[in-house]
């Protein structure tokens, strides 16, 4: 929901079954490993409101597109990164 603004480190490591997730507009912190080992996660949106983050074609990014935050395990086929990122997070 809306009402989240911290999603904590390792908050959905190991979430075999998750395959899309919405971040709300109210989250202002991702931890670290928060979507690691989840090996059907295919789609990561961002409300487009949010102030911190966003997403682009199911991929999580900072809110300018200037960090690639989380690409998910099942994104399929190619990916170009956007010119304008200038960073890879872990």
């Amino acid at each position: 929901g809306n009402s989240i603004t911290n999603i904590g480190d390792s908050a959905f490591y190991g979430c075999a079954e998750l395959a899309a997730i919405t971040i709300g507009s109210g989250v202002v912190r991702i931890g670290t490993n928060v979507f690691s080992d989840c090996a059907s996660l295919n789609s990561i949106t961002v409300d487009s409101v949010n102030p911190s983050y966003s997403s682009l074609d199911g991929i999580l990014f900072n809110k300018n597109q200037t960090t690639l935050i989380q690409a998910p395990a099942l994104k399929a086929g190619g990916y170009a990164i956007p010119a304008s990122v200038t960073s890879i997070g872990d």
